[in-house]
């Protein structure tokens, strides 16, 4: 069993992760150091090796608690009852609004995922594997109700997803992008995007679908 931490140790572990972050989005993760994060994070390197290995368990413990926040607030949105297309586009705005209030998080998700010979690409692609089974499985209901096209793959539709709105999240939420968009109107393409390619032709003519913004039905 591990031991529970002090209110203040976890405090300590949490700025070291941000402070790590941090550094990950300046240098990269291959060019940060353990000196830099500790300089960022105000603490010794004896802090950072009381509560970390190493560089690559930080980056670890960051990728896991991250995409475990993801799952968390995805399977709230499943709870809460609604049809189908409501929760798909309900889990779609939230993860939406997590990459774009993280961008720095986003970017290395997107750098890591597919990377090989980490020490945590197995545990992040099931992770992100159980992300991708929580969308899939709203297509699956929608399929079964007559709302969404059958002869659609829904593990296939979920994982495009998921890649849809990190990449195109980091094109546009930036600011200085070449063609910059705001969330509201990011969310509303997404939606737009999947309501055409999800739903029957029948629904698709009838308007189905909500088109709230992310801020308005994420919280």
């Amino acid at each position: 069993m591990k031991p529970v931490r002090s209110a203040k140790s976890q405090r300590t572990r949490q700025n070291l992760l941000s402070a790590a972050l941090r550094v990950i989005g300046r240098e990269g993760y291959t060019a940060a150091t353990v000196d830099q994060i500790v300089r960022e994070a105000g603490v010794s390197k004896g802090v950072a090796y009381y509560h970390f290995k190493s560089k690559e368990e930080i980056g670890a413990s960051i990728l896991a608690e991250k995409t475990d926040q993801i799952h968390d607030r995805l399977a709230v949105c499943a709870e809460e009852g609604r049809a189908p297309d409501e929760t798909l586009h309900l889990m779609l705005t939230t993860f939406t609004e997590l990459a774009f209030h993280d961008l720095v998080f986003t970017r290395f998700l997107m750098n890591e995922l597919w990377r090989e010979g980490r020490i945590w690409s197995d545990d992040l692609r099931r992770k992100m594997g159980l992300i991708s089974t929580l969308i899939a499985e709203q297509i699956e209901r929608g399929q079964r109700s007559g709302l969404f096209r059958p002869q659609l793959d829904a593990r296939f539709l979920a994982t495009g997803m998921i890649g849809l709105v990190i990449t195109n999240a980091m094109r546009v939420a930036d600011p200085e992008a070449e063609h910059p968009m705001s969330e509201d109107a990011f969310c509303a393409q997404v939606a737009l995007l999947f309501r055409q390619a999800l739903l029957t032709e029948n629904r698709a003519s009838e308007g189905a679908s909500p088109t709230l913004p992310s801020s308005r039905l994420a919280r």
